[in-house]
């Protein structure tokens, strides 16, 4: 009987770092949005361009680099979350199969 209930707990831990993955990956892609969100409004909104730049105190293209670096670290790091999810996700269903949990 010990044992299936560690099979079952550790069944049960990977399930909770599944569910924690997926919140991760939510953040991830809040964060990736917002950040996409702000260099479109650079890109497209004058106004919003001369506050960042006065703000930041750098020229145009130091800030559009900048923000295009950030988009797209956004998107690997949000891509690597959801990498994480698939496998911490399959894992808790292969367990539980396994540990027929």
């Amino acid at each position: 009987m010990e044992i299936d209930e560690l099979k079952k707990a550790h069944a049960d831990c990977v399930g909770a770092a599944a569910g924690a993955a997926w919140r991760t990956l939510g953040v991830a892609v809040a964060i990736t949005v917002l950040t996409g969100l702000v260099f479109l409004a650079f890109r497209f909104s004058e106004a919003f361009r001369g506050l960042l730049l006065t703000v930041w105190g750098t020229d145009y293209e130091t800030a559009h680099q900048v923000l295009m670096v950030s988009v797209g670290l956004m998107k690997l790091i949000a891509m690597v979350c959801l990498l994480g999810c698939v496998f911490a996700s399959s894992l808790a269903k292969r367990l539980r199969a396994a540990y027929k949990v």
